[in-house]
Parts: C-alpha cells; structure tokens; sequence
C-alpha cells in the first residue's frame, strides 16, 4: 500500500487564504554629509582657473559702478591618462693619450640590461596584468591608443626576466623564513 504522508495529514477542509497586504516603507531621504567632496579632495593637487569679465564687458553691462562679490566655486576632477616620456641617456665616453685606455660616466644600472623598460614601467605592466588583471593583449591595445608600440610578447619577456631575476630573490627569501618558522615549532596546527 502506497501513501502520500503530505496527503493524509492535510486537512479536507476548505482553507481561506489569507489576504496580501502591500506595505511600503516610509520615504527615507538620505541626507548628504557636508564636507565630504573637499575631504575626498584635500590631498590632491589643485589648479585654480579664474573667470572674469573685462573691465570693457562690466562697463557695458553695468555701467561705471559695480562691486565684486565674493567668487562662486565649483570643483572638477581632471584625469590625463599615461604620459610616456623617452629618456635619451647620454654617456661620456673618454679615452687616455695612450689611445688604449676607454673610461664612460657613470649610468644608472638598468633593470634590463639593452632594454627599453624602466622600473616605472614594468611596475605599471605588473600592476595592470596581476593587480588589475588586464589582459597584455589590451594591455598592448592601450599603449597603442597612445602611440607607445609594445608587443605582448615583449611586455610578457620583460615580465618573466624581472619575476625570474628581482622577484624570485624575494620568493626564496620568504620561503627559507616560512621553512625556519615551521621547524621551530614542530607542530602544524590545521583549521
């Protein structure tokens, strides 16, 4: 004998559902703390813009006699995108009387020796591709839209070269410090 339980212990009797009411919540209106913009805005750098009538429009406008009030202020925030700008690194080049000896000024060591990047710039590659998780493909797409030719494949090199050559040194180190941590204290706790 086969029985449905939720069918048999439902009872047979006509049951009034009951009436929906809709509620709606109080109007709430959020008020806006005064103050924030300029404190969102304290630390950057602000360029004022002025915007007067000549002496010739005021004239004209309001006759000889007229009073300046105090300005009405508005703020904008302006973004410029990347600047890229070429460093062109010049170096001396001297040679003693005997014509064998060759010395140069003294450079700055490069990140990558006969390389176009700078630290700045493989720090902007890293940061795009790991941090902001951009693609090198559009990576490479926005470098073009402002004229800077970078391949993928270039951008990709430079970033394994410095990973394998700065960055591992740093991953090594970690690693001996988490290995001696643990052999202090034997015991692992796992949660």
């Amino acid at each position: 004998m086969c029985f449905n339980e939720a069918e048999v212990t439902i009872e047979t009797k006509y049951v009034i559902e009951p009436e929906l009411e809709e509620v709606r919540p109080k109007a709430y209106k959020r008020r806006k703390s005064s103050g924030k913009r300029d404190a969102d805005l304290k630390d950057l750098p602000v360029e004022i813009i002025m915007h007067e009538l000549t002496s010739e429009e005021l004239k004209e406008r309001l006759g000889d006699k007229w009073k300046r009030l105090p300005d009405e202020v508005y703020k904008r925030l302006t973004f410029h995108p990347a600047e890229f700008k070429v460093e062109e690194h010049h170096v001396a080049v001297y040679a003693g009387n005997d014509n064998e000896t060759i010395i140069r000024g003294k450079r700055p060591v490069d990140l990558l020796r006969n390389s176009l990047v700078t630290p700045s710039l493989e720090a902007a590659i890293m940061n795009s591709k790991y941090v902001n998780a951009i693609p090198l493909y559009r990576l490479e797409q926005e470098f073009l839209r402002n004229d800077v030719v970078l391949s993928r494949q270039v951008m990709a090199n430079w970033t394994i070269k410095c990973g394998e050559r700065y960055l591992s040194l740093l991953y090594d180190k970690l690693h001996k410090v988490t290995l001696t941590h643990f052999d202090r204290h034997e015991e692992l706790v796992l949660y």
